[in-house]
């Protein structure tokens, strides 16, 4: 049996995905300034690459894939027939591994990243 697509599904609402993946804490604690984040998923509202330059706007720094440095995982909300299903992304699956490791990264929704964006002001034009 094949596993679905990463952008299959993209209809199903955030609230189908697993809530304990992400942060309890409020949004506005979110620190850009000198933090990196990793994105994942299929966000409803802005492009991948709007969501990156907002995070450099704010001071904060991008990467590709999920590793031990990594501060926070901003997760997509126009997720797949995966998260319903209990099938995870791999950065999902790995971010899960090292918090279960003690690694102190934290999972933002994107409603959670939405917020964190309002709350924190822009310290560049993100270039």
């Amino acid at each position: 049996m094949t596993e679905p697509r990463a952008d299959a599904g993209a209809g199903i609402a955030h609230d189908d995905r697993p809530a304990h993946d992400a942060i309890g804490s409020d949004a506005s604690a979110v620190t850009f300034a000198g933090r990196t984040f990793c994105v994942t998923g299929r966000f409803e509202t802005l492009r991948r690459t709007q969501v990156e330059r907002e995070i450099r706007r704010r001071g904060g720094s991008t990467i590709e894939h999920v590793r031990g440095t990594l501060d926070y995982l901003v997760v997509g909300g126009a997720s797949s027939t995966g998260w319903k299903f209990g099938g995870y992304g791999a950065k999902l699956a790995r971010a899960r591994q090292l918090r279960e490791k003690g690694a102190p990264l934290e999972i933002l929704t994107e409603a959670q990243f939405r917020a964190a964006l309002a709350a924190v002001p822009e310290l560049d034009d993100g270039a």
